[in-house]
């Protein structure tokens, strides 16, 4: 019992005097300074690169379970999109019979199953009601394959700040931005055969224009069909789509091929590709900080 009442006696304190009207006053000022620090924080976040590609941490929300995953944010996606085994097995979402058709990227008919998540909370920020596709992504991509994609009608709701040296993501950054140069682009609003919300430049190859999508979730530089090039090798790749599976296949590819965008001047690999709209996916934004913005249809370079 003295052991233990000696403990108690160490453990005694005197309480502090009440604070001063003063004092209080400082403290509610102190966490007013700090109150945008901490929101520009939940603004920003960590970005992940796998096999070449851009994630970040989100967390889905619905009826039945919250979860947190590593999504892959893809501006070649009109739609946010989730595996169909992650969706039921992982998340409890109930799906039915209702389908929808999309289209490949080799102009196949695909059947998904369209489900509206309660919400999806993302860089700082909780977006409601989400309308998504859900597909087996795994059976197509295997190991390549995303739980979970953040698709345009996400992204084009905010402006982005994507710093891909320091991999981080900020939304709708507060800090004065210092530009290199612009491209302005086109979506489906000007183009019949583009996906909605897709990103869509003009890019000249060898004089001759052609359009192409940025598609942030593409691991290949593919030209349109109106821009003819000689491939400078013919090798074993793995390819896949959402219409068919991961697998090795011949494809010719042409290296080193000067491309003018914009008033920019870059030089970049691509595949030969059978369809009238090309791709460009990250490759030419290597190591470089750009703020996206869906709303001028503008994505801006920075020093």
């Amino acid at each position: 019992m003295d052991d233990l009442h000696k403990s108690i006696e160490r453990r005694t304190f005197v309480p502090k005097s009440k604070p001063t009207t003063k004092q209080m006053k400082q403290r509610a000022l102190n966490l007013l300074l700090l109150l945008p620090f901490a929101i520009g924080v939940a603004a920003q976040s960590k970005l992940y690169n796998q096999y070449g590609f851009i994630y970040a941490d989100a967390t889905l929300s619905t009826p039945n379970k919250a979860m947190t995953v590593q999504a892959l944010i893809d501006t070649g996606c009109s739609l946010c999109m989730i595996d169909s085994t992650y969706a039921v097995d992982s998340c409890k979402i109930q799906l039915d019979a209702t389908e929808k058709l999309i289209l490949s990227a080799d102009n196949e008919r695909v059947r998904t199953k369209p489900v509206t998540l309660d919400s999806i909370s993302f860089c700082g920020k909780t977006y409601r009601n989400v309308a998504c596709l859900v597909f087996n992504i795994a059976e197509k991509l295997q190991h390549y394959a995303p739980q979970f994609i953040i698709g345009a009608n996400i992204l084009k709701q905010d402006l982005w700040l994507f710093n891909l040296k320091n991999m981080l993501v900020q939304r709708n950054p507060a800090d004065k931005c210092v530009p290199d140069y612009t491209l302005k682009w086109k979506n489906h609003r000007h183009y019949a055969d583009v996906g909605r919300d897709l990103i869509t430049f003009h890019a000249e190859i060898n004089g001759i224009r052609g359009r192409f999508v940025f598609d942030t979730g593409s691991r290949n530089n593919y030209v349109p069909n109106n821009i003819k090039l000689e491939p400078t090798r013919e090798v074993e790749r793995e390819t896949a789509s959402a219409s068919r599976k991961l697998s090795k296949q011949m494809v010719k590819e042409c290296e080193n091929v000067a491309v003018t965008l914009g008033k920019q001047q870059i030089v970049l690999d691509f595949r030969l590709f059978d369809r009238s709209v090309g791709t460009l996916n990250l490759s030419f934004l290597k190591d470089r900080s750009f703020v996206l913005n869906y709303n001028k249809r503008t994505i801006t370079v920075l020093r």
